[in-house]
């Protein structure tokens, strides 16, 4: 019975559903409730027993956020007639207007009285809400740490875009929506519409969080029946941005919204299934798969946390609840996010006196990327406002930082570079790709010193260092073009000759080194690009030492000579019996085959041995894998400028 209650009580009010709540067909307005109530009141004066209206009346005063009044009324409609709604509405109204040692008294009685009604949980609920009650602090109408802008009369935001200072604007009187670019104290109407939203009308997007580097987005849409989170990436290919999904791990309730991006690969978010809502929260593995959304520790409570934004410090969350201490029903909240053994949990949770008051804060808080201001909605009854606070829950101030990368030469996006940020100390280091278009972005911290370093294959790195202050808070943003140079190529020197000696077998079987010089024969001297500009020259004359090699060489006139030995033998070691159980444990001395392979590259003219490669193995199938390795390593020789 209670959840029932309490479920059309949240969603009278919560903002994720409050247009659709506020607005009917015939523009029902304030000033018509206001009207409404001073007849119904005649009503009631005339007729004290019309229960019928007094209902009438108590709904009005409720959703006008009369308290005072819907508590008298309530209690009217009671004397007549026991009704649990009615009662429990009762304690509810006198919490919201501060009365909490009233509503508390009325718990006990309310359990009482209405037992039969109530189940286990509902009591539970009942003894925790009498809890919070006992522990609440005095309460006010009116934020005491905030103003309200010049901007935000008769508005309210439903969702904003700290990159671009963008907020979009609802006016619940002319049911239109706006977007609007903020700056200093004022707003202007946004004169381009986000790429990201392409394809979707303003008006159904109920909330927004981009990806660090504004690649993707999540989106909340939907009513009170129904509602989703949506996500959707650029393809920059394509140029163009993805359709609209709908993942499962993020929609585990009927009811989703709220979507935030803690970091590019981790979402939290509010969901409900008809009980109350809590915080969810999902990631993503290196497949694109979302995990089964969990809930973080230390954060939920029996009744309701809505309305969660993340700052773009990743770090730090603002939620609305109604199960903590606070200045009557919802208030918000700050908190830490930080992952302990692989699960997110929340720290450091503080009520933010400053904007709350006993009218139930249900409307995120929003804040700067500097953390210098803080935006949220203020309702007092069907009216709406935007209040701005500089007294709040503080994050970690940032900026983003976007790049574009381009060939030096013809100004195309290079394409498999890599950026890094990296501060002094080393602390805060951040790996980012750059996409197929040459665009890189992420967040970083203000006041902090970092050095980027961008790479690619074929080109020359560069690095440079990064800082931003911003100047005025609504500059949060530092946009550049970086050009790589391509590393100057190494010119191939075609007419080398290498001799390739067969190796000089010590008890070993002439059958295992055939592969191996027939490896030599065909990789010597290749380059990266697959060609070998010079010829090789086999030998069939043994040679297993630099006095044979170089004589013999010259004799060719090889500018290189490869000569080397292969040795089988046995060597003996001790080894476990096993890798479980006690064999673990359990050692014995055995004996095995080994192969022991030899190899050098000389400089005929200046009798120099440039490379040695010695390596051993049981297997003697691997040598054409060992003699490959080798000639990788001589690669660099046969490039002007290293011999």
């Amino acid at each position: 019975m209670l959840l029932r209650i309490a479920a059309a009580l949240l969603l009278l009010t919560i903002p994720f559903y409050v247009h659709g709540s506020l607005i009917t067909s015939d523009r029902y307005q304030q000033i018509d409730a206001e009207k409404d109530i001073e007849i119904l009141k005649s009503i009631i004066s005339r007729n004290p027993d019309d229960l019928i209206n007094i209902k009438r009346l108590i709904d009005l005063t409720y959703t006008l956020e009369k308290f005072d009044q819907t508590e008298k009324y309530c209690a009217m409609y009671l004397s007549a007639k026991k009704n649990s709604e009615i009662a429990y509405l009762k304690i509810i109204a006198a919490a919201s207007s501060g009365k909490f040692s009233s509503a508390s008294e009325q718990i006990g009685t309310f359990i009482d009285e209405y037992k039969r009604e109530l189940s286990s949980r509902d009591i539970s609920l009942l003894l925790y809400k009498q809890s919070l009650y006992k522990k609440s602090s005095f309460t006010r109408g009116y934020p005491s740490g905030a103003k309200l802008t010049s901007w935000g009369t008769d508005s309210q935001i439903s969702w904003y875009i700290p990159v671009n200072n963008i907020f979009s604007l609802y006016n619940p009187s002319g049911s239109n929506r706006k977007l609007f670019n903020h700056g200093s104290d004022s707003a202007g109407e946004a004169l381009n519409f986000p790429d990201f939203l392409s394809g979707l009308s303003v008006e159904s997007v109920n909330f927004i969080s981009l990806s660090s580097d504004g690649r993707e987005i999540l989106a909340g849409s939907g009513d009170n029946k129904s509602s989703k989170i949506y996500t959707r990436a650029y393809i920059p290919e394509k140029r163009k941005w993805s359709s609209w999904d709908s993942p499962a791990e993020l929609n585990p309730g009927r009811l989703n919204h709220s979507p935030n991006f803690i970091d590019d690969n981790t979402v939290i978010f509010s969901s409900s299934d008809g009980a109350d809502f809590d915080l969810y929260i999902s990631e993503r593995d290196s497949s694109g798969r979302w995990s089964r959304a969990y809930k973080p520790a230390n954060i939920n409570t029996p009744l309701d946390e809505i309305s969660a934004w993340v700052h773009p410090d990743g770090k730090t969350l603002y939620f609305s609840t109604n199960g903590r201490e606070g200045m009557g029903g919802f208030d918000i909240y700050g908190a830490r996010l930080l992952k302990k053994d692989n699960l997110y949990e929340a720290s450091d949770i503080k009520n933010i006196e400053s904007v709350n008051t006993f009218r139930n804060e249900k409307f995120p808080l929003f804040v700067s990327p500097s953390g210098t201001e803080a935006f949220f909605n203020f309702r007092e009854g069907n009216k709406f406002s935007i209040y701005s606070s500089t007294a709040f829950y503080k994050p970690e101030p940032v900026f983003f930082y976007n790049a574009g990368i381009t060939d030096d030469l013809n100004g195309n996006p290079v394409s498999g570079a890599a950026a890094e940020f990296r501060t002094s100390d080393s602390a805060d280091l951040i790996k980012r790709p750059v996409y197929s278009d040459g665009f890189t972005g992420a967040i970083l911290r203000r006041n902090r010193k970092y050095t980027l370093t961008v790479t690619a294959e074929g080109y020359e790195p560069v690095s440079k260092t990064l800082s931003f202050t911003g100047g005025s808070a609504d500059k949060n943003l530092l946009s550049e073009k970086i050009r790589l140079k391509k590393k100057p190529e190494k010119q191939r020197v075609t007419g080398y000759t290498t001799l390739i000696t067969s190796l000089k077998l010590i008890d070993c079987e002439e059958s295992i080194s055939l592969p191996t010089k027939e490896t030599l024969e065909q990789r010597i001297g290749v380059q990266p690009d697959g060609i070998n500009y010079g010829r090789n020259i086999s030998s069939y004359t043994v040679c297993g030492d630099i006095r044979c090699a170089i004589p013999d060489g010259k004799t060719v006139k090889a500018d290189f000579v490869v000569f080397g030995t292969l040795r089988k033998t046995k060597q003996t070691a001790m080894k476990t019996l096993g890798d479980k159980g006690e064999d673990q444990y359990l050692a014995r001395r055995v004996s095995e085959t080994v192969y022991i392979l030899e190899l050098n590259l000389i400089d005929t003219a200046s009798e120099r041995i440039l490379l040695t490669f010695k390596r051993t193995t049981v297997n003697p199938d691997s040598l054409k894998n060992l003699a490959v390795e080798f000639a990788k390593k001589t690669e660099k020789f046969y490039t002007q400028g290293n011999r």
